[in-house]
């Protein structure tokens, strides 16, 4: 694990966020919205943590020596996917209780998670391959929105 003080500060305070959410309120989910995003976020965390393998799992925001892109599974169609399983279960977490103190602590997370998000920037130098898989994830965000509108087109279709 990193020794850099910025980077412990951001692991420091998404640890710190998501156990308030964790402790605040109820975690079982209290419909069906609320158990999809945990359920989700759960699938996408361990499915990224199982293609990175555990033995190159970092948890702070720093490139490791000898660090590989990692380019497969989640990888290849989303550029974060831990902060985003984070995010899915936090975003549930709120919604299953809503109060401000909530709130204040899951915008406080994202943004620690944009934050770490913008450290990674580096890895542009560690790899050409981050192109590629930007070049991809954004073909594959501008697919899922061109089905997104298509689908509510049909939609507005059908009940008229």
């Amino acid at each position: 694990m990193s020794r850099n003080p910025k980077s412990l500060l951001l692991v420091f305070t998404q640890a710190l966020m998501l156990i308030y959410l964790f402790l605040s309120g109820p975690v079982a989910p209290r419909n069906i919205i609320v158990g999809t995003l945990e359920i989700l976020g759960i699938i996408l965390g361990l499915w990224a943590l199982w293609t990175m393998r555990i033995s190159t799992f970092q948890i702070t925001p720093d490139v490791a020596p000898g660090s590989v892109l990692v380019t497969n599974g989640p990888y290849s169609f989303i550029r974060h996917p831990m902060y985003t399983a984070v995010l899915l279960i936090a975003f549930g977490l709120l919604l299953n209780e809503f109060n401000i103190l909530r709130l204040v602590a899951t915008i406080i997370l994202v943004i620690d998670l944009i934050i770490k998000k913008r450290r990674y920037k580096n890895l542009r130098i560690i790899s050409g391959n981050v192109l590629i898989v930007r070049r991809n994830t954004k073909i594959i965000r501008k697919k899922l929105r061109d089905l997104f509108h298509l689908s509510t087109k049909i939609l507005v279709l059908l009940l008229s």
